[in-house]
């Protein structure tokens, strides 16, 4: 079952899919596009960083990491790129080499933003997949 939080996010999701596609279907220059763009990820990062707190990361379900567009490894939820800009302060991920880093003020300095197949080289694990382990 997907919690409510995570509905939210999906929305929020869908609506900046859908204010991207704008440019495609009005004839703007592409200055004022780029404008836009920036606009509609600002307000996304903001919104973002509204729902997806570090308690909804800490909670992440495998149903509601596929739902979100998570990859996969055999031991990881890749972070879909979408979230790089949105990563909340005392989040641990793990790179794909296994090293665990904890999110900080200043992650970009630390945390590359490498992309491969949508998502960042770092991921999580849902917390139904933690506990599956500790079994």
């Amino acid at each position: 079952m997907i919690r409510p939080q995570v509905q939210n996010i999906l929305g929020i999701i869908v609506a900046y899919a859908n204010r991207t596609s704008e440019p495609n279907i009005f004839s703007w220059t592409d200055d004022f596009c780029l404008k836009e763009f920036r606009c509609y990820y600002n307000e996304l990062i903001i919104d973002l960083k509204m729902y997806m707190t570090l308690d909804v990361w800490e909670s992440l379900t495998e149903e509601e990491c596929n739902a979100l567009g998570f990859g996969w490894t055999p031991t990881l939820r890749m972070i879909p790129a979408i979230f790089y800009d949105a990563l909340p302060i005392g989040l641990i991920v793990t790179s794909i080499n296994g090293k665990m880093y904890e999110i900080t003020q200043d992650y970009k300095n630390h945390i590359d933003n490498d992309v491969t197949g949508g998502c960042l080289a770092y991921g999580i694990r849902p917390i139904d997949a933690r506990e599956l382990k500790t079994k």
